[in-house]
């Protein structure tokens, strides 16, 4: 019983942890694009 309970809650923080990781490159992204429209408008 146990080991379930303990495998559910962390495939929540691996599941967490993803798409923490997921918005991370999504803003990373977002940075990125505004950077290069500058350096074209520049």
């Amino acid at each position: 019983k146990e080991m379930k309970v303990i495998r559910s809650d962390l495939d929540d923080l691996l599941l967490e942890n993803k798409s923490l990781r997921d918005r991370m490159d999504i803003m990373e992204k977002q940075k990125d694009a505004k950077l290069k429209s500058k350096k074209k408008k520049g």
